[in-house]
């Protein structure tokens, strides 16, 4: 207040000049990390890019697609095998090549180790937006379009509708890839196949992510989830696999053209 009479007074005020070193600083080193980011995204996918280039397409039935009921999956996608004897994961994997559907560039690959019962990435890779389409093309807009989290859901999918399926790899990827495949297919009907994640005190993520894709998404878009008896859910079954695998493929086929009744639209 002694300050501010004085002012009124007509006496000047010393201003203090703020010094904008430390905001500087932080805002470069924050600039160069985001810079840092960006070179190990672009390196895992030229790392995993030169790594597939010496891998060997899979000519025989792949034991983890085969246990989850579709060992007929690397007839209809890339999968190629390899082996690792350095690392955490030592042994026979299968990879999955991802892509992204827009421009059709590929994204990396997951490794898959059927006896560890291990999935990975590269470290640094950046998945957002990527996906394994079940069978490996890019989408036509018109024909009606699977989307659901898992590779081996997806490869279910096909071999029970001979439907374009895709795998976006894990829930919080599914909006991204319902948004992408909106706008190369305007006329295609979409089908969100939820992961029922409706074990422990958790939300039900796979319920609730493809609720919000469902609602932000324009067009003919669905969504089905799969219900289990209590025999299912002592096994925690919860996706389209699970489910045939309680009840059957006829079964499996009815729950996934199940979206034709209009429910979800």
């Amino acid at each position: 207040m002694e300050e501010y009479d004085s002012y009124r007074g007509g006496s000047r005020v010393s201003r203090v000049k703020p010094d904008n070193t430390r905001r500087n600083e932080y805002l470069k080193n924050a600039e160069k990390r985001k810079e840092e980011e960006r070179a190990l995204k672009v390196e895992a996918v030229n790392k995993d890019f030169r790594w597939l280039k010496m891998l060997l397409k899979r000519q025989a039935p792949c034991p983890y697609f085969a246990e989850k009921g579709v060992p007929e999956l690397y007839q209809w996608a890339e999968l190629f095998t390899g082996e690792t004897t350095m690392g955490k994961l030592t042994g026979q994997f299968t990879a999955i090549k991802l892509v992204d559907l827009a421009q059709w560039k590929f994204k990396g690959i997951q490794r898959i180790y059927p006896e560890l019962g291990a999935k990975t990435f590269r470290k640094g890779l950046d998945t957002s937006g990527a996906c394994f389409p079940v069978p490996c093309r890019q989408p036509v807009n018109g024909e009606d379009i699977y989307v659901m989290e898992a590779p081996a859901d997806a490869g279910m999918s096909y071999k029970l509708t001979e439907a374009y399926s895709v795998a976006a790899m894990y829930a919080d990827n599914i909006p991204n890839i319902a948004a992408v495949l909106r706008e190369l297919c305007p006329d295609s009907a979409i089908i969100l196949v939820a992961d029922n994640d409706q074990y422990g005190d958790a939300p039900n993520k796979g319920v609730e992510v493809c609720e919000t894709t469902l609602r932000a998404t324009p067009g003919r878009t669905f969504m089905i989830i799969p219900q289990f008896d209590d025999d299912a859910k002592e096994r925690l079954y919860k996706d389209v696999t699970d489910y045939v695998s309680a009840y059957g493929e006829q079964a499996g086929a009815n729950f996934l053209k199940s979206w034709r009744g209009g429910a979800g639209e």
